[in-house]
């Protein structure tokens, strides 16, 4: 279950560490919002991971391993209510993944294909997640105020792993990626590192936050980004942002839950990408993102003896969210 694990943490490391001269179609001193707020409606989400990654141990081999990850997911948007809040349910609609050991495919799985071609670890691991509906609710401003359908994921999962060990490691390493906060963080991806005000082409801003990374423990992440342009598509204004940043383990942080035998040292990394947001539907339409990390961790072998492990990964993130037809929304 080694590459569900890749997969959770590189997962988790996207959704938190991504934040997300003058326009053809805009003025230089227009001014956008650049607010996640999507309008009621339903909507489709697709992210794709790429991840390349290289593991040295002292004393042994080196191993590459590359991973390719899809997820599909839908979004209802309601109308607001007479408090102005809004619900959005999510429910996760297909997940894919193709893993290789250096040029061979050692384990390939995708939720749509029929269930006998579908490998029987990954199916046990993330069934429970494609069967969870769960439904954030909105304040006024934004905020995600209350998640509803966790509990029933959880107990899914209890049922689903019993008294296994490597089934409850697995299933603490989804409660940090898909927990209340990560699942805030999934819902409105980049807005704690965009500007509460708008902006005009050519501003740029910086921001900080903290956020927990399964094995690894906290994390600090930092970005500046600028509002690069403003163009018009298919009659909708666009803003187009581009990021840089860097993030970095806490090292006076224990956190993580590494796998047993793994203890990590030292994590850092950088990042570059652009975002574009639809202002007027107030959402993320296109992301790219590439991350390039570098990290230095222990690892003991059958015997105990602790050995040191430097580990290099470049994983290249895309995401796309689009409003779906009601036409297309019956046809599911």
């Amino acid at each position: 279950m080694k590459h569900v694990t890749t997969t959770i943490l590189l997962a988790a490391l996207a959704f938190a560490s991504t934040a997300t001269g003058e326009g053809a179609d805009g003025a230089a001193d227009e001014k956008v919002s650049l607010k996640i707020a999507p309008k009621p409606g339903l909507y489709e989400l697709v992210a794709k991971n790429d991840v390349d990654q290289t593991l040295d141990i002292v004393g042994g081999p080196t191993q590459r391993s590359a991973n390719t990850t899809t997820m599909t997911m839908r979004m209802d948007v309601s109308k607001p209510d007479e408090d102005e809040q809004q619900t959005m349910q999510l429910t996760f609609t297909r997940f894919a993944q193709v893993n290789r050991q250096g040029n061979r495919v050692v384990m390939k799985y995708d939720s749509a294909d029929p269930p006998k071609q579908q490998n029987p670890q990954m199916k046990k691991a993330f069934g429970p997640l494609l069967d969870a509906t769960l439904t954030f609710t909105v304040s006024a401003d934004g905020e995600v105020v209350k998640i509803a359908g966790l509990d029933e994921l959880w107990e899914a999962y209890e049922k689903q792993f019993g008294d296994n060990p490597q089934g409850k490691q697995i299933m603490a390493q989804l409660k940090q990626s898909f927990g209340n906060e990560a699942l805030r963080k999934m819902m409105q991806p980049g807005q704690e590192a965009l500007p509460d005000e708008p902006v005009a082409v050519s501003e740029s801003w910086e921001a900080r936050q903290e956020v927990a990374a399964p094995f690894v423990g906290k994390m600090s992440v930092s970005t500046t980004a600028q509002l690069a342009e403003i163009e018009k598509r298919d009659g909708h204004t666009m803003a187009i942002v581009d990021i840089q940043g860097n993030f970095e383990r806490d090292e006076t942080d224990d956190g993580g839950q590494a796998p047993e035998g793994v203890t990590f040292k030292t994590l850092e990394g950088t990042q570059n990408g652009q975002i574009v947001v639809d202002t007027e539907v107030g959402i993320a339409v296109e992301m790219s993102m590439t991350q390039d990390m570098a990290a230095e961790a222990s690892v003991r072998d059958p015997s105990g003896n602790p050995h040191k492990m430097t580990i290099s990964q470049k994983t290249v993130m895309s995401s796309s969210m689009s409003p779906v037809s009601e036409d297309e929304g019956d046809e599911e």
